[in-house]
């Protein structure tokens, strides 16, 4: 169970790493680091980095998680001053993730 979380968390990290190599490719003139334009661009349309992923979490996932960060529901809220929850884009599943917390 905790090796599937685990693994859920390195495919997102690498999906986020790729997109950063994209943006390196195609903005290689911003002085702004790539994980800091990236951030910046997914607030700024109200979707809080740290709450991707949310609905792909199953309740046994989400205790672990729980277990070994132990800030994890103080942090997911302080990001939700952030959320914009119509936003076309957004699926379902993680805006009713999100409002879990």
């Amino acid at each position: 169970m905790q090796l599937i979380v685990i693994l859920r968390i390195f495919s997102n990290l690498l999906l986020l790493e790729y997109t950063l190599l994209n943006l390196q490719i195609y903005f290689p003139l911003i002085n702004l680091q790539y994980n800091q334009l990236l951030l910046y661009a997914l607030y700024s349309v109200g979707l809080p980095p740290e709450i991707l992923g949310l609905n792909a979490l199953n309740k046994d996932d989400l205790q672990f998680i729980r277990e070994v960060y132990v800030n994890f529901e103080e942090d997911l809220r302080d990001s939700l001053r952030y959320f914009n929850p119509s936003a076309d884009f957004i699926p379902k599943g993680l805006e009713v993730g999100a409002w879990n917390f």
